[in-house]
This record gives C-alpha cells, structure tokens and sequence, in this order.
C-alpha cells in the first residue's frame, strides 16, 4: 500500500494538466502552459533529488530545465529569434 501511495505522489507530482482560462489575457503579460511528460523512473529520481538539494519543488525545477533549453535553442539560431513575453512586473 505504501508502495502504490509513492507511485502516486510521482505520479501527481510529475503530471501536468494543459490548462485554458476562458479570460481576456493582456498581450504583454506572461502566461504560463501546463502539460504532461512522461520519463524513466531513475530520471525523475534523480530530478527529485536535485529539487530536494535546491529546496524546491521537482515541477519547478523541470519547468525552469524547459525554459532554460528553449532560451539556449533559440540563442544557437535553432528557434525563430522571437522574444520571450514579458514577466509579470518586468519593464
């Protein structure tokens, strides 16, 4: 039983739901997607362990791991060079 609450807690941890508000959205301002990924259990592992040694959450991690892949591309001309929207706050 304890065994299948783990396997859960990973579960819930790593899921992502792509999530759509019905509201007007200002252009300039950032909006953040969800989405699921799936991947071997030694690599969550180990993305936990880092988030754990970081002190925060393991979604977090992955999510600031994504965007920092994404700006990387697109500095190497791999993506279009379209800016990035604006962070809540940022002038």
């Amino acid at each position: 039983m304890e065994a299948k609450k783990t396997l859960n807690k990973r579960i819930t941890e790593a899921k992502c739901i792509i999530e759509v508000d019905n509201v007007a959205i200002d252009k300039n301002r950032h909006v953040s997607k969800r989405f699921s990924v799936t991947v071997p259990d030694y690599v969550f592992e180990d993305l936990e362990a880092i988030a754990r040694i970081q002190g925060r959450p393991t979604a977090t991690l992955v999510a600031f791991l994504v965007e920092a892949f994404v700006r990387d591309a697109r500095e190497k001309g791999e993506l279009p060079s379209a800016k990035p929207p604006k962070q809540d706050g940022a002038a």
